[in-house]
């Protein structure tokens, strides 16, 4: 690098480490700051989309219980409302009542009102005594029964996903140990009827002491309903528990063949990718055939995010994967207020880290800030910094408007996206909403203003959970607060559907004309089982990329942090292996929607391709030499790029639009403070210029990079190559 460059560069980074209260230093994995990001190269699976991972997963169980044949049933859904069942831990955990169900095939169910949650699976259940019933009593050793049943959600359950989950069991009634852990079921569902199934082969041995079906609303307070039940003999030999319909490990779209997914990765090709037209002419704007052209995309313009934690700083292989995988950070957290004096927060020491961090590791997309307010129990750690003032409201918004000037003070001129508050439509008059419920929607009114006057040159987000949008509040939202963008929580869970998915982002761009990003993106609810979590990463990331007004997927957490125990971060295991979703990420993003190709230029020096929108290295290989050039590929532009080779460098002319350009230029490293300027002249005057900022060095080769919008369309450009020597040259 030049010395006044390294001097000047010197100076920032002593500067720099003033800034914060505490330094915490989180080591570079690329070498040279600058260098492209090591993104994956090598795929088991080819580029063409309909070569997908799949991974095993059960069939659909309602087609399974459809094969199924010669069932009689011996139990109907009267059986779950007769004088025997039990209840345990009512009066501490819950309630159970009866209720009247209309447009179902059963016209009453159970009513489950779950107010505590149980350490215990078994601490709150309602159960029925199969035994106590004669059409059961007379069963043979071997029978195959099956239980089905229909369960919904009423109200409560998993916050993010909007699904709740039961527990249910067909067992002998002491407990002992199994034949078979298939007679154990965990079920969610959302607010729609959904069929459930418990299989269990009866024997006598096994059951003597007779046998119990339980259900157990124990993992969230809500409520459900459950009814349809039914009990369904299958004989002897005929079928077992392998035939018997799968719970967990299936959804509705994903099969292979599926047609939502083929129109999906139709709308990626159409809407994510663009036609390039590269020309190469000498320095007399000669035309150069057969010149040896290499496009090779080493950034994309999407942001692929991932929000992270403090391991970053102690933890190389996070580093590693987190630069490999991402070009744009967030985290999960770390800007909320967690103190009453801001100063005193250890986490936004490591915010600061994190900038620095991603400047110097070719995250060159920024970092996502989440968020400047969250409105939830005030017994959250991110809400006790207003313990003291929120019930004086005139305290509490001086206390906010304070806060929100200390993050602008030290986070402004870094971070340019933020989420202004965080899931008011989803938690809007519930008892998960201290601020609104006292003082209403109004206050936001406030908060967004100080906002926008306190970060002018940032995008403000209204962010919430879920891809439907509460629209009675998000109408007086959109309106009221004018967000710039929204954010949308893509926690895809046990009920994620991709097709209904990508309906509703299209119905709140048609509702609203914002675009939007997905932040929090996990499989929450789907742990265990590993396959279906990487089918449900893969179907998302499809689903998420195709909807035209989304430009970020942040993934919330991608590391399996424990070393015992599977959870919803989905891309690598503890062991920094890669689990399936991790393999499926790779392959959609650095070999589905990466693009890499070579030709050579006609006749006339042209070379045309159709490639993802990002940033490339053109490599051109013309009269026995090599000249290399970074080159922005962008939506918004036509892309249209006109290469001029010299003996020693190469220029760039990208015709972005009628008016707009980007020039590229290789640096001269032997002269001091070179710059590139575009002038735009009329008549002999000077109508305006556009300089570029110092060099850009990537992959330690100096580029200069100039944009300019011209005024006059009769007008002529001109590009001055260094502060030294005034070399006018036309620009074509």
């Amino acid at each position: 690098m030049k010395k006044v460059l390294s001097i000047i560069l010197i100076l920032v980074l002593c500067l720099s480490c003033t800034v914060s209260a505490a330094t915490i230093n989180i080591p570079n994995v690329l070498k040279h700051p600058g260098d492209h990001r090591p993104v994956p190269t090598e795929f088991e699976k080819s580029k063409d989309y309909s070569d997908l991972h799949y991974f095993p997963m059960a069939a659909d169980p309602d087609k399974t219980f459809e094969g199924l044949t010669g069932g009689k049933v011996i139990l109907g859904n009267d059986a779950l409302f007769y004088e025997g069942a039990t209840v345990e831990g009512g009066k501490t955990y819950g309630t159970v009542e009866t209720v009247a169900v209309e447009g179902m095939h059963f016209d009453k169910a159970l009513r489950f009102t779950t107010t505590e949650v149980p350490g215990k699976h078994s601490a709150f259940n309602y159960r029925i005594y199969p035994d106590d019933f004669d059409a059961f009593k007379d069963y043979k050793d071997g029978e195959m029964c099956l239980a089905k049943f229909y369960v919904r959600n009423i109200e409560g359950g998993n916050f993010d996903t909007k699904t709740n989950r039961i527990y249910a069991y067909f067992c002998e009634k002491s407990f002992r140990a199994p034949n078979h852990r298939e007679t154990y079921k965990i079920v969610d569902f959302d607010h729609n009827w959904r069929a459930a199934y418990v299989p269990v082969k009866l024997n006598h041995e096994y059951g003597k002491a007779g046998y119990i079906f339980s259900l157990n609303p124990i993992y969230y307070k809500g409520i459900v309903e459950v009814g349809g039940f039914e009990l369904i003999n299958y004989g002897i030999g005929k079928y077992d528990y392998q035939d018997m319909p799968v719970m967990l490990g299936y959804y509705q779209g994903c099969e292979e063949d599926a047609q939502w997914r083929k129109d999906a990765m139709e709308r990626i090709d159409r809407i994510r990718k663009g036609d390039v037209s590269i020309t190469v002419k000498d320095k007399e704007g000669n035309p150069i055939p057969d010149a040896k052209v290499n496009v090779d995309m080493y950034e994309h313009e999407f942001d692929f995010s991932v929000a992270i934690g403090q391991q970053i700083a102690k933890m190389p292989k996070y580093r590693e994967a987190v630069v490999q995988n991402f070009n744009h950070l967030g985290t999960e957290g770390g800007f909320h207020r967690q103190t009453v004096n801001d100063d005193e927060n250890i986490q936004y020491d490591y915010n600061d880290a994190y900038i620095k961090f991603a400047k110097n590791n070719g995250i060159t997309h920024g970092v996502h800030g989440h968020a400047l307010l969250w409105d939830a129990n005030i017994d959250q750690f991110w809400m006790t910094a207003y313990e003291p003032v929120y019930k004086d409201k005139d305290k509490f918004m001086e206390s906010v408007r304070k806060h929100f000037e200390y993050m602008a003070e030290r986070f402004g001129d870094d971070v340019t996206v933020w989420d202004v508050t965080n899931e008011d439509g989803s938690r809007v008059y519930g008892p998960t909403c201290t601020f609104k419920n006292l003082y209403g929607n109004e206050i936001l009114i406030d908060f967004y203003n100080w906002a926008r006057e306190l970060f002018p040159n940032a995008t403000l987000m209204l962010t919430d959970g879920g891809h439907e949008v509460n629209q009675e509040f998000s109408d007086w939202a959109i309106e009221t607060l004018k967000p710039d963008m929204l954010g949308v929580q893509g926690h895809a869970g046990p009920a994620f559907i991709p097709e209904k998915i990508i309906e509703a982002l299209y119905r709140t761009y048609e509702r609203y004309g914002l675009e939007m990003k997905i932040t929090e993106f996990d499989t929450s609810g789907v742990t265990d089982d590993v396959n279906y979590q990487g089918n449900i990463a893969r179907d998302a990331l499809i689903a998420y990329f195709s909807v035209p007004y989304i430009d970020m997927i942040q993934l919330w957490g991608f590391w399996n942090s424990s070393s015992t125990t599977l959870q919803w971060r989905f891309m690598y295991y503890n062991d920094w292996t890669l689990k399936p979703g991790g393999i499926a990420f790779q392959d959609l993003v650095y070999n589905k929607w990466w693009t890499r190709e070579e030709g050579t230029t006609d006749k006339d020096g042209k070379y045309n391709l159709r490639a993802f929108y990002g940033d490339y290295d053109i490599k051109i290989n013309a009269n026995g030499k090599d000249y290399l050039l970074s080159v922005p590929l962008y939506k918004d532009s036509k892309n249209h790029v006109e290469i001029v080779l010299d003996d020693n460098n190469a220029t760039a002319y990208i015709k972005n639009s009628d008016t707009k350009c980007t020039i590229v230029t290789t640096s001269d490293i032997n002269t001091s403070n070179e710059a590139l300027v575009i002038a735009e002249y009329k008549d002999g005057k000077l109508l305006g210029a556009a300089p570029s900022k110092g060099e850009s060095i990537i992959n330690r080769n100096e580029f200069l990079s100039a944009a300019y919008e011209r005024k006059d369309p009769s007008s002529e450009l001109y590009t001055i190559l260094s502060t030294t020597q005034a070399n006018l040259i036309p620009i074509k």
